[in-house]
């Protein structure tokens, strides 16, 4: 592919999904930007009220709550830039993985020490927060969101977070090993998935690991579910209404099924962390394991040359029916309507998506590919696994994440129950049943 416009030869096809999710990252932290000094300039004029104000706002403090800890470096780059640009602006960074983010946010708003920015996932989570969103609509950059983008952070017309990126995942790979074991192609069914892994396993490997944690299980494994549907939405919408079921639902035994096998065959599961997960990758101590161009920059710390790859997941014997990768919208970030600061943190957000050199943070320190039309990412940007999904984007070989659309709690909750069946507690029926229930009680 060429590494100028990567964007630009496939994000026109995800626009025809409706696609939100979430990604997750190393190690949970605070990670603060550098303070910068206020320069003391004397505010001119007669009117009281306008020097206060100018006073407030070249003395700001915004904090920025981040879901996406593998960014945080970048993030906090972007921060002492703008710091540098805005004297007096002091922006926090505080940054943690998924598994424990909705928790502290809860508790920082109960607390009364609610965040000027911080993340949602998308359509469930705005909802749950709606009483304390801006409205973002009338935002510079809300023109230029792809289409993609918007579905899940709209309500009644109005924009209420701006996308971070386009994300996208399916099993990642070590090309070496996958050589050296005499792989020769992508398998692209369980049966050649299945001889992979012998190969892997005879050729001295650890084949195959999995994190066991709900995050991974609930938003991405339950989601091959929905993504599989022929119309994903209509059918969410059968759920909440009555006319569907997960019980007897054939994309969803078929995802029971596959997964329940697949656990069978990971090294050591249950023990597995999302952390051990992705250190194990990066040191090259295993062949596959589930992950996305979220993981990259992690990857790129370790060793820059990772011989990494992304490649479908083959749920079924049918190769052309198992030939996607899941991509999608999956993170937004949205302003505290109560905040002191939220025109700031607005001024901070549209620098950072606007401004050439806010974008560069985007493409360059945070490794992401853009959610807007007004800028790209190229292949040396993106890595290897950004350049994998946006072959896979170019060729319209790609399907959505919905856990955005789950009833609130429903990531958890149905994480949890595919950690009873991959641990061997519930049998493909009863998990299947428990979905449905659990369905049923979220969204009333």
């Amino acid at each position: 592919m060429s590494k100028k416009k990567v964007l630009a030869i496939g994000l026109a096809i995800l626009m025809s999904f409706s696609l939100m999710g979430c990604g997750e990252g190393k190690n949970a932290g605070d990670i603060t930007a550098s303070e910068q000094s206020s320069d003391n300039v004397d505010t001119q004029g007669d009117n009281p009220e306008a020097e206060q104000l100018e006073s407030q706002k070249k003395n700001a403090q915004i904090q920025l709550l981040n879901n996406k800890i593998e960014i945080d470096e970048g993030i906090k780059a972007a921060a002492v830039k703008y710091q540098e640009l805005n004297p007096g602006i002091t922006i926090e960074v505080v940054s943690m993985t998924a598994e424990p983010y909705d928790t502290d946010l809860k508790t920082k708003f109960a607390g009364g020490a609610a965040p000027d920015i911080f993340a949602v996932s998308g359509n469930s989570q705005m909802l749950a927060w709606e009483s304390h969103l801006e409205d973002l609509t009338d935002q510079p950059w809300v023109t230029d969101m792809l289409d993609i983008g918007k579905p899940g952070i709209t309500k009644d017309g109005k924009i209420y977070g701006m996308p971070i990126c386009v994300e996208g995942g399916g099993y990642m790979y070590n090309k070496d090993m996958f050589e050296k074991a005499g792989i020769t192609e992508i398998p692209k069914t369980k049966t050649a998935f299945k001889d992979a892994l012998q190969k892997l396993s005879d050729a001295g490997y650890t084949p195959l690991i999995e994190d066991s944690g709900w995050y991974g299980l609930g938003y991405y494994f339950v989601n091959y579910g929905f993504a599989n549907q022929e119309e994903p939405m209509a059918y969410i919408d059968g759920l909440n209404n009555g006319t569907k079921t997960i019980t007897e639902d054939p994309k969803f035994t078929e995802m029971a099924e596959y997964f329940l096998w697949e656990s069978t065959q990971c090294t050591n599961m249950m023990g597995i962390d999302f952390n051990t997960q992705v250190s194990m990758m990066a040191n090259q101590e295993v062949g596959i394991t589930f992950g996305g161009n979220w993981n990259q920059l992690t990857f790129d710390e370790v060793d820059p040359d990772l011989p990494i790859g992304l490649m479908p997941v083959p749920i079924t014997e049918d190769a052309e029916y198992n030939d996607f990768l899941l991509a999608g919208v999956t993170n937004y970030w949205v302003v505290n309507k109560d905040s002191a600061v939220k025109q700031e943190a607005k001024d901070f957000m549209t620098w950072l998506v606007t401004d050439p050199e806010g974008q560069k943070f985007i493409t360059k320190d945070m490794a992401l590919i853009p959610a807007f039309s007004s800028f790209e990412a190229d292949n040396e940007s993106i890595g290897a696994l950004g350049t994998d999904l946006a072959g896979y984007i170019a060729n319209g070989k790609i399907k959505g994440f919905y856990a955005s659309f789950y009833p609130d709690g429903g990531t958890q909750t149905f994480g949890e129950d595919m950690q009873k069946l991959v641990a061997g507690k519930a049998g493909i029926a009863e998990f299947l049943e428990t979905l449905q229930s659990d369905w049923e009680r979220l969204a009333e």
